[in-house]
């Protein structure tokens, strides 16, 4: 049966046919019948932005994810969490930490699951003295060192450039954005299948910089110096380089997310950092993936330990517990999710229960012990449409 007469015979087509939209679902009778037939004939519809609401209930279909790690290897990645760039090359670096992190969460039954690559920046200098543009430079002259395409079983390449590369040069982190996240935007439009789902997950220790055309009079300075003087106002040149690029990062993530590509912000912070964290906040919110709990907006880790809980809970949320329903209500209050014949409530704080992770693409995540039950238990939706 086509899609057209599908849509003749009980679907509220809200493009097609102004004023049908779905109402409060659990406010009309249940209906209960198979909708195996539904689903199926729904999952071939070319769709990105699925508009139409079906009534009945569903099993929803599990979403797959493909991960790209957008990873900070600026020269303080070097130094230890709560130090200076003095501190570089001290044992127990930032960047040791991600790694050992990375290792710890993602090999193994993670990477068998979730399809990752990553974009290192800056990229690495291929001169003994590089210039200020090449500490800034994310467009890679050597793809092995700095950019790994996604697929599934990829945790070693990754782990690979930790142990081949050392940190270097400034924070470019919207260069690396761009370049990371406008192919994933690409491909999107080519492969509307909404089963799959792609995120960036920036891990950085600070601000991002290396944009020379931030106006001086609105300069705030990324670079700390040890004795406490501002760098950025003693010297102009230096000051092209290493203001803070705040307005630019985070327009770049919030385009990403109103096409549907959202950003988890990973902060590996100084508490005394004030306007590195204000800018991980606001890039954090802007990219729709914010932290539910805590003091800040993004992912503050300041221990080994966190780093490796926050990969393991946005590995868990990827792979586990995001899913799309084959019918889509218009209010976002006109489905009912149960898993494994329990009903779960909505949960706005995404703690326990479930909540519109994309309610135009019709994404919905489960949140603490909904998404432990969803492992073996099958989730499904009851909508209504009048």
């Amino acid at each position: 049966m086509s899609y057209r007469k599908r849509a003749s015979l009980g679907f509220c087509m809200a493009v097609q046919l102004l004023g049908c939209g779905a109402k409060t679902g659990l406010e009309v009778p249940e209906i209960d019948h198979d909708a195996s037939m539904d689903v199926a004939e729904l999952r071939d519809v070319p769709f990105v932005r699925y508009e139409a609401c079906v009534p009945g209930r569903f099993p929803l279909i599990q979403r797959t994810a493909e991960v790209t790690f957008v990873v900070d290897r600026s020269g303080s990645m070097d130094a230890p969490l709560e130090a200076t760039l003095a501190d570089a090359g001290r044992s127990g670096s930032r960047w040791s930490m991600l790694r050992d992190a990375l290792r710890a969460s993602l090999v193994g039954e993670v990477e068998s699951r979730l399809s990752m690559g990553a974009l290192f920046f800056p990229r690495v200098p291929v001169t003994e003295s590089p210039t200020q543009e090449e500490y800034c430079t994310v467009n890679p002259n050597n793809l092995s060192y700095n950019i790994i395409t996604p697929r599934l079983n990829n945790a070693s390449a990754l782990l690979r450039i930790f142990d081949t590369t050392r940190p270097r040069g400034g924070t470019p982190t919207n260069s690396a954005l761009l370049t990371a996240g406008e192919p994933l935007l690409r491909l999107a439009e080519t492969d509307p299948d909404r089963s799959k789902a792609r995120y960036l997950i920036l891990a950085t220790d600070g601000g991002p910089n290396c944009n020379p055309t931030v106006p001086t009079n609105q300069c705030v300075c990324a670079v700390e110096d040890p004795t406490g003087r501002d760098i950025c106002a003693d010297n102009p040149a230096l000051a092209r380089w290493f203001c803070l690029d705040r307005v630019n990062v985070v327009e770049t993530v919030q385009r990403f997310a109103s096409q549907g590509l959202y950003t988890y912000v990973i902060g590996l912070d100084n508490p005394s950092e004030g306007p590195m964290i204000a800018t991980l906040n606001a890039m954090a919110v802007a990219g729709q993936r914010a932290n539910p709990v805590g003091e800040y907006r993004y992912y503050s880790v300041r221990r080994s330990d966190q780093l490796f809980a926050t990969f393991r809970d946005i590995s868990t949320t990827l792979t586990r517990c995001a899913f799309v329903t084959p019918s889509r209500p218009s209010d976002p209050d006109g489905i009912r999710i149960d898993v494994g014949g329990l009903v779960v409530p909505r949960d706005r704080a995404h703690i326990n229960g479930w909540d519109w992770s994309d309610q135009g693409y019709g994404e919905i995540t489960l949140y603490g012990q909904a998404c432990t039950r969803a492992y073996e238990a099958p989730v499904s939706g009851l909508v209504g449409c009048r």
